[in-house]
């Protein structure tokens, strides 16, 4: 597929999910925003240090926080850090 039929996709792609985000049945059937689906560097990156900040942080305040707070904390900072790592692997 050569670099104008893959633009040609994308947009076309992304205009279906335009016109049916506000349909229910459409993305509860499993549809999700196309740019979710494809690789993005910036947008692995950003999550990658943004989860590696907060893990950070929440060392250096690790004292401030009980332990449900730290456990929300590690959960959510792993979810960051797992989903940067996918971004940028592609998967």
């Amino acid at each position: 597929m050569n670099e104008e039929q893959e633009t040609k996709k994308i947009i076309d792609e992304q205009k279906e999910w335009q016109n049916q985000q506000y349909n229910p049945g459409y993305w509860l059937g499993g549809k999700i925003p196309p740019y979710l689906l494809r690789k993005n560097k910036k947008l692995g990156l950003a999550l990658l240090i943004l989860g590696f900040f907060q893990l950070i942080l929440m060392v250096i305040g690790f004292r401030a926080f009980d332990i449900g707070q730290i456990a929300l904390f590690l959960f959510i900072t792993s979810l960051m850090i797992f989903a940067g790592y996918r971004k940028l692997k592609g998967d």
